[in-house]
């Protein structure tokens, strides 16, 4: 969905302007979980091969067979049916996207940071306790932590248990996004979080804490590829 462009508040499409200040710009490990699990509910860990084929079907229509060579459930996925839809959606739908903006933000000259969490929990009170160990650091589950909400959660008076390690997430990501807003840089220090570059492509992963890595965009090629094919076809 895109936001209508009027020519008096919005001039032109955000993606077609690209970034304009410091920014930073990531998705976490596993956002696609909540809408594997809103879909398949509990069959979700005893999905087949089949499924994997239907799910492919339905989201790359003459391309699936594409996608299943270029993300095979035994070469990618180690078997795992129910890990594939969960990257796949991950991938094109929120890490991906972000790459472009990054480049071009490099373009730019305009500072920016990647980020991906891992071991975050969801805290939404509507999901079950027997999909938690399922869910991961999925969609929206990063918001308490941006915003450093981490008590009473899930609203309105939840008994959450939050980590020692998560409360540090909590607080690291809290600084550096408040930095970036006023200060233009999440950390006078730049080897706690370095800008992102296309050459290197460097990153913060927050897991167990924060942790300086490469921020892994290589599979985004693959799926240009594929988005490519698709266009070319309609």
């Amino acid at each position: 969905m895109c936001p209508p462009v009027d020519d008096v508040v919005l001039l032109k499409q955000p993606s077609a302007v690209g970034i304009q200040v410091p920014s930073v710009i990531g998705s976490t490990s596993d956002e696609g979980a909540l809408f594997v699990i809103s879909t398949y509910g509990e069959a979700a860990s005893t999905l087949t091969q089949p499924d994997y084929n239907d799910f492919l079907t339905f989201n790359f229509g003459q391309l699936a067979s594409h996608v299943n060579e270029s993300f095979s459930l035994d070469t990618v996925f180690n078997g795992s049916v129910a890990a594939a839809p969960v990257y796949i959606i991950t991938d094109v739908s929120y890490k991906c996207p972000g790459r472009p903006a990054l480049l071009r933000a490099n373009e730019k000259v305009i500072p920016v940071w990647s980020y991906r969490p891992h071991a975050q929990r969801s805290m939404l009170a509507a999901i079950p306790e027997e999909y938690s160990s399922f869910l991961g650091a999925t969609y929206m589950s990063k918001i308490p932590f941006v915003f450093n909400m981490t008590h009473n959660m899930p609203p309105p008076d939840g008994d959450c248990t939050i980590s020692e390690s998560e409360w540090e997430i909590a607080c690291t990501m809290s600084r550096a996004w408040t930095n970036v807003a006023g200060f233009g840089t999440p950390d006078d220090d730049t080897s706690m979080w370095p800008a992102w570059t296309a050459n290197k492509s460097m990153g913060v992963e927050f897991k167990h804490g924060s942790e300086v890595t490469v921020a892994a965009y290589g599979s985004c090629a693959s799926w240009n590829e594929i988005a490519n094919e698709y266009a070319a076809a309609q």
